[in-house]
């Protein structure tokens, strides 16, 4: 094979999670030379992958062994917001993977000559840039960012910065899958009333856009907004998402001051602030001068990350996982829930009746 028609080599950093993962079998079976870094050698093996352990991401990291042979890295390593966790411990993780961790492998990057650094960042990043009051993990990935720019700066090496809203796909446990639970359930949804819009993007969507990015000339040192191409409300996700399971759906009203009271109080608040939040972008620039398109539509991809999904087997397991603190307190959110709707419903029925009568 000539040089010119050779595929190049690709680390991908964070291999073993929710996108590395997709990142890896992805460009395996697109003929690229896949290298997937992380903390410890895995169980299992994609096909086409080579793995290679690097340990914990911070300054100290090696990345010798990683980077050797290496033309392009994808860094898809790094640490999202928990709230589980006290403020300081998370804030430190931020900072030492987020951002140190990222600062090492792009002088490490330099050094061996690597021609082209992708960076997955977050549309977060506008908050921090605007001080419109951004979570840690946005924060970090600022920082990151204008860390990275700062380090390029003078040098060969070309970053490409990727920033994206929240993901969803196969065999991802997030806001989207605790949704489809509660349809499964035939529970009740109080988000009939709340009135937001969303960018989404789908894994699938994401590693197309990466291809793209590896080695357009348009590409070096830019910054991309990627999405699914559509905009949607919670509502409409929640009716999309039932669709794709072939199952009924019981959208309720609720005020959002109670909808997010009633999600802490049932310790699904971060699920809820997820599914809620107003995250609408430009994510043009990367369809006009990388000729990039989504190439999987929204409906399609939300039937892709169900089937991956064993919600039956989820809903058989529900009960055994009722009892206990959580559960007792969920049900308790729930009930209430149901409980205040029907009495802003019963008033606005009887209301309706009356102003009828009257006429």
């Amino acid at each position: 094979m000539s040089e010119e028609s050779r595929k190049a080599a690709v680390l991908v950093t964070g291999a073993g999670g929710f996108v590395g993962h997709h990142v890896c079998r992805f460009l395996a079976r697109r003929g690229f030379a896949v290298r997937g870094a992380l903390r410890a050698r895995p169980s299992y093996a994609e096909e086409g992958v080579d793995y290679v352990a690097i340990g914990d991401i911070d300054d100290h990291t090696d990345w010798q062994s990683a980077l050797q042979g290496i033309d392009i890295v994808v860094h898809a390593a790094g640490t999202t917001e928990d709230f589980t966790e006290p403020l300081g411990r998370w804030l430190v993780a931020h900072n030492q993977i987020n951002v140190a961790g990222t600062a090492s492998l792009a002088q490490a990057a330099m050094d061996h000559g690597i021609k082209r650094l992708v960076f997955l960042s977050s549309v977060g990043v506008r908050a921090a840039e605007r001080g419109e009051d951004p979570t840690g993990f946005e924060t970090s990935k600022h920082e990151a960012e204008q860390m990275l720019r700062k380090t390029v700066a003078d040098a060969a090496l070309e970053l490409v910065v990727l920033r994206l809203p929240a993901l969803y796909g196969p065999e991802k446990q997030d806001a989207l899958r605790a949704m489809a639970e509660a349809i499964l359930r035939d529970r009740p949804l109080p988000l009939a009333s709340v009135q937001n819009q969303m960018s989404l993007l789908f894994v699938g969507n994401l590693v197309s856009a990466i291809e793209a990015c590896l080695e357009h000339p348009a590409a070096a040192d830019r910054t991309f907004s990627v999405s699914d191409g559509e905009v949607v409300s919670t509502p409409e996700l929640a009716e999309r998402l039932a669709d794709a399971m072939q199952h009924d759906l019981d959208l309720w009203p609720c005020p959002t001051p109670l909808l997010g009271l009633l999600a802490g109080f049932a310790g699904c608040g971060k699920e809820v602030r997820a599914l809620t939040r107003e995250v609408v972008f430009d994510d043009q620039e990367i369809v006009r001068d990388l000729g990039w398109q989504p190439p999987i539509e929204v409906d399609t991809a939300l039937q892709a990350t169900v089937r991956s999904w064993d919600l039956e087997q989820a809903a058989r397991e529900a009960p055994a996982r009722r009892p206990g603190l959580r559960g007792r307190l969920t049900d308790t959110a729930f009930d209430l829930g149901q409980w205040v709707v029907r009495m802003i419903r019963g008033r606005r029925d009887a209301r309706g009746a009356g102003e009828a009568h009257s006429t």
